[in-house]
């Protein structure tokens, strides 16, 4: 292919560079155009829009960094407008970019740029524009399809200097354009460019110590609320994404009381992750932690239904419910579980596509019919989901990441212990001894649950942490926070 040379400007000054604002999907994003799949579609900013629009001379902003805690707010419709290009990648068919997309075509003749990866067919009502596709992976840019796409977005800007882009003014073209005024407070908006960019920075360079520095700044700079709100979002979400929970607890607690509509999805789901993983000096705490993230994410389940990674992240908090009310010798434990196997059904069935419940769901019914009394339903239960999940993580493409190799070995795992019957005995000799099918045997007697001791509290704890099931050796022992799952920052695999 060549070699690829990048042009950029050392000298030049920010407020004298052309803007580029970006309208994208951001982060883990379900994919309506490819079935199950989720796309991670922070690649495309990262790997291909940033170095291709510096190397044009443009400088790329993107809504939900330069926006602050309203949807839409002033700002955003400013940059829009004003932009000197707008770039919209139709990746996932996100609506949010074909909304901003219908304001820019609305107002502004030009300058207007379509992208999208190559399985992505335009809705009827922007066909007859060009589109210019690029090919990615669902979870990564390849070097080679980095540089063929900065290519492309090179030759389409190249190429269409002066083009009038917008449909609306193909078919009006003595329309007067829409120009809005600037941002009503400049200085303003260079302090908060400003810290964004400190922000970004030390996310791309991993540095939580800069972060926690960041937010303590950050509490103590003159600023409106909202747009302090803002950036300790930021702030807290990258230490969240680090492993630093505590810390990211302490910098989102703001942000997360004052959206009271719980319109923050990503944010409150990340605020309910940190105090899953709570270190709380007493047992008392640590389960008023849990309890919170329950209720936290009840809410936001009610406001916001349908999410999988909601479910998955209530039935982590309500599985370290019962771990701890296990150690403590508490008899509503079964509650507990309950809750826990429910949520990570419920988040299968949403999206079957996510293994994570489902792997989560088949280990804990399966533990549930063979330690605590739940009989052969559970057992069947489990047996249905394996299927299931097997499918999740075999569906993708290419080669597998470590909890892809994993879940893999644990859905054998589970399969070799759920030929076992409740009472303990193999599938052939439960069948000798006649077990009927809700789990009790032909004498009458009832399976129970074993006296829980500490050995087995326990165990059960590194089973349930590591979807593991009591007896089996868990994973070399490192420290917690560095055995964090490598998904995206806004996942909620890491329990």
């Amino acid at each position: 292919m060549g070699f690829l040379v990048l042009r950029l400007d050392p000298t030049a000054r920010r407020e004298e560079t052309p803007a580029a604002f970006v309208a994208m999907p951001y982060g883990t994003r379900a994919d309506a155009t490819r079935g199950l799949n989720r796309l991670e579609a922070d690649e495309t900013w990262r790997r291909v829009l940033v170095p291709a629009l510096y190397d044009s001379g443009y400088r790329p902003i993107r809504s939900d960094i330069e926006s602050h805690l309203d949807t839409i707010d002033i700002n955003m419709l400013s940059d829009i407008n004003r932009s000197d290009l707008f770039v919209a990648d139709l990746a996932t068919l996100n609506p949010n970019v074909f909304w901003e997309l219908g304001v820019r075509h609305a107002w502004v003749p030009s300058g207007t740029l379509l992208l999208a990866p190559r399985w992505v067919t335009a809705p009827f009502d922007i066909n007859h524009a060009r589109v210019h596709p690029y090919d990615r992976g669902m979870k990564t840019v390849s070097d080679r399809q980095a540089v063929a796409a900065i290519r492309t977005v090179r030759a389409a800007l190249n190429g269409s200097c002066g083009e009038t882009s917008s449909p609306v003014w193909a078919v009006f073209p003595h329309l007067e354009p829409v120009r809005l005024p600037a941002r009503p407070d400049p200085g303003l908006s260079r302090a908060l460019t400003r810290r964004t960019e400190q922000i970004s920075l030390a996310v791309d360079l991993r540095d939580e110590h800069r972060l926690t520095a960041l937010a303590r700044e950050l509490c103590a700079q003159d600023l409106p609320l909202d747009s302090r709100h803002a950036l300790l979002e930021m702030t807290g979400l990258a230490l969240v994404s680090l492993g630093r929970y505590e810390a990211g607890r302490a910098v989102l607690e703001q942000p997360a009381a004052a959206d009271t509509a719980f319109s923050r999805i990503r944010l409150q789901q990340q605020y309910a992750l940190t105090l899953i993983h709570s270190e709380a000096p007493t047992s008392a705490q640590r389960l008023a932690d849990l309890r919170e993230a329950e209720l936290r994410l009840l809410r936001l389940d009610q406001r916001h239904p349908q999410s999988s990674e909601t479910q998955a992240l209530l039935g982590s908090a309500a599985k370290q419910t019962w771990l701890l009310s296990l150690q403590l010798g508490e008899r509503q434990h079964e509650a507990h579980l309950a809750r826990a196997i429910d949520a990570y059904s419920n988040g299968t069935a949403v999206d079957p596509g996510d293994y994570y419940p489902g792997i989560n769901a088949v280990s804990l019914l399966r533990l549930r019919a063979q330690y605590f009394g739940g009989g052969t339903e559970d057992l069947d239960a489990a047996r249905d989901l394996l299927p299931v999940v097997r499918f999740a993580v075999r569906r993708r493409p290419g080669p597998r990441n470590v909890w892809e190799h994993a879940t893999l070995g644990e859905i054998a795992l589970n399969e070799h212990l759920l030929r076992r019957r409740p009472n303990g005995a193999s599938h052939g000799e439960g069948a000798r001894d006649g077990a009927a099918r809700d789990g009790t045997p032909r004498d009458g007697t009832r399976v129970t649950a074993p006296r829980v001791t500490a050995p087995r509290v326990t165990a059960l704890r590194a089973a349930a942490r590591w979807r593991m099931p009591p007896g089996t050796t868990p994973w070399p022992s490192t420290p917690r926070t560095a055995r964090r799952c490598p998904r995206s920052a806004n996942s909620s695999c890491c329990t």
